[in-house]
């Protein structure tokens, strides 16, 4: 009895040693709630913040612009990687939310412009807006900015929200 322990511990921990070393080999991911999302100078009275529902426009007369930082993993040389970048919003609105994802060079200068993707609208439950980001081309390096419009809200109850995003690299 006493020889079988140190073997099922080195299984124990060999299996362990592949179940880390297999999370270790998984796509990086960068998972934000939208309360990560900033609003535009003019758009700050207009927007409201929920644990739940992330980042919300309250106005009943105009749309409110936010901006999202997107971590991300630069590969081996420093250069961006392509991936996906998966988008939750409710939109409660007869309008869409907007969105689009920038890829910015380091000096600021835009480089790449993916979308807008627009939701369909007047749904209460989460709706994913997907962005497909390729490989960067002539300028790898910089970061990239998710930029949202938010509808107007049409009564308290009919607003639209940034919920949360997620950036899956290659």
């Amino acid at each position: 009895m006493v020889r079988l322990f140190p073997t099922l511990l080195t299984v124990s921990f060999v299996g362990a040693t592949l179940l880390i070393g297999a999370h270790a080999q998984a796509q990086p991911r960068h998972h934000h709630a939208g309360t990560a999302c900033k609003p535009n100078n003019g758009d700050l009275a207009k927007i409201n913040y929920t644990d739940n529902q992330g980042v919300t426009n309250v106005s009943t007369s105009a749309s409110a612009k936010v901006y999202c930082p997107v971590d991300h993993t630069l590969d081996p040389n420093g250069l961006l990687r392509p991936g996906t970048l998966r988008l939750m919003v409710i939109d409660r609105s007869s309008e869409a939310v907007s969105c689009t994802l920038k890829h910015v060079a380091s000096d600021g200068t835009d480089v790449q412009t993916i979308g807008p993707i627009n939701s369909t609208g007047n749904s209460s439950t989460a709706q994913a807006l997907t962005f497909t980001i390729p490989p960067p081309g002539a300028n790898p390096r910089g970061y990239l900015n998710l930029i949202c419009t938010l509808p107007r809200a049409g009564s308290s109850t009919t607003r639209s929200h940034v919920v949360s995003y997620k950036l899956i690299m290659q």
